[in-house]
């Protein structure tokens, strides 16, 4: 049992039966051919409508640059994100970063809007409104539960319309980025209290996870992130350890591992096809490094 509740016999048979792909598909939204490059920053669906043209079994899929606010007016769903499965019961919003498996089986009666916003037009709102702690509440999957007078439904529902009558671009995202402030809201509503401090160490790290995203895949040193980042490997270290308090090399693990944890789940690559797509040349050490990192071998993973 997952800490959100039980899950259901038939939401299992329904996502072993999706898990039989080859490979993870990455479409700009679900459903569509295009890549995310040929998407525009913000994609409106209507949940209800949506879930029906997939007769309610929306696959395992992730979006290699997109977050997308799942705004449920009402449903009842069985969700997988990532490793992790859920129920979503009632109204509330589900966020979904880039990069997550995501996967659902729902009950007809669904209700709501979802929307996809690219992490490049997130970052740039952030910058501009000047608050940087704010993005960090959205850098996790998680399902906020609220109730069905919250602000949060109706920028859901201003959006879908705007985005549905309007073809003034500036419209469009004013209503979106509404949209995102509110859900943050909500998600600092069931949050505890951090206080996140921005100085230079800060601002250094959070480059070089943005440059880790780009190329964890490839067998790079800590001396090639520096050399981009332009910084030294101490420097480097001191910044990670003080608002991490990880190493860089951990850092840049992590991020392979958790990419690995994603292709043994979802995938039927071999563990060797996984290591050497995450740019290890050695799949004994990767191995070694996985089970380090997760406290389990790959091969406990797939199984």
């Amino acid at each position: 049992m997952c800490k959100y509740g039980y899950f259901s016999d038939i939401a299992v048979s329904v996502f072993e039966a999706m898990a039989s792909d080859t490979l993870i598909p990455a479409p700009a939204v679900y459903g569509s051919s295009r890549s995310a490059l040929a998407l525009d920053d913000i994609h409106v669906e209507c949940l209800a409508a949506s879930i029906v043209r997939h007769e309610h079994r929306i696959r395992r899929h992730r979006h290699s640059d997109l977050f997308q606010f799942f705004v449920i007016e009402r449903c009842r769903a069985d969700c997988q994100l990532d490793a992790e499965r859920l129920q979503l019961r009632g109204a509330g919003v589900l966020i979904v970063p880039a990069m997550v498996v995501h996967q659902f089986a729902f009950s007809p009666g669904a209700a709501g809007q979802v929307v996809s916003i690219s992490h490049a037009l997130l970052r740039e709102y952030e910058r501009l409104t000047g608050d940087r702690g704010w993005l960090s509440l959205l850098a996790a999957p998680r399902w906020v539960p609220l109730a069905a007078d919250h602000g949060v439904f109706a920028s859901g529902a201003a959006l879908w319309r705007c985005f549905s009558e309007s073809g003034r671009r500036l419209h469009v995202t004013t209503s979106a980025l509404r949209l995102v402030s509110d859900a943050v809201a909500a998600c600092e509503q069931h949050a505890e209290p951090t206080v996140i401090g921005v100085n230079a160490q800060q601002q250094l790290v959070d480059a070089f996870i943005e440059d880790v995203e780009r190329h964890y895949t490839r067998d790079d040193t800590i001396g090639d992130y520096c050399e981009r980042l332009k910084v030294t490997e101490r420097t480097l270290r001191r910044a990670t350890t003080a608002c991490l308090s990880l190493s860089p090399v951990v850092v840049v693990n992590r991020r392979k591992c958790l990419e690995a944890q994603r292709l043994l789940r979802f995938t039927a690559l071999s563990v060797s096809e996984v290591a050497y797509a995450l740019g290890f040349a050695d799949p004994s050490y990767f191995s070694r490094q996985f089970k380090k990192v997760t406290g389990m071998s790959p091969r406990a993973v797939r199984q």
